[in-house]
């Protein structure tokens, strides 16, 4: 790709983060807590290595600091709390960005529990 230059990932993983906190400082969530940063910087380098255009990222920003302020809503929170990043990060659209289907876990894909359902019936 000749003129293009490469961003690093850390450049791709602010500029996620800076959208969200702009979104979210927006509707007076207040952005400055540790935990929560912390929390988002983990789920920002989950996105980010799955995409990396950063006009699509900026999408996704903002996207998703609406799902922030709309589980922050809910729970009656005006600071951007680790616990409302990890429910925004469990929601439907950021599975379908990770690539999770419903059926596999985000952690392990051991799929034991349907491998001993045959082995029981057969008894």
């Amino acid at each position: 790709m000749p003129g293009q230059t490469q961003i690093s990932n850390s450049k791709i993983e602010k500029t996620l983060i800076k959208q969200v906190k702009k979104v979210v400082s927006e509707k007076n969530i207040d952005v400055a807590t540790r935990k929560g940063t912390k929390e988002l910087n983990l789920l920002a380098k989950k996105i980010c290595s799955k995409h990396k255009n950063t006009a699509e990222l900026e999408q996704i920003g903002t996207e998703l600091a609406g799902k922030i302020i709309e589980i922050s809503e809910q729970r009656n929170k005006k600071f951007l709390d680790r616990g409302i990043v990890r429910l925004a990060g469990n929601s439907d659209y950021v599975k379908s960005l990770l690539g999770i289907t419903p059926k596999q876990k985000q952690g392990d894909s051991n799929e034991t529990p349907a491998e001993t359902e045959p082995e029981q019936t057969q008894e």
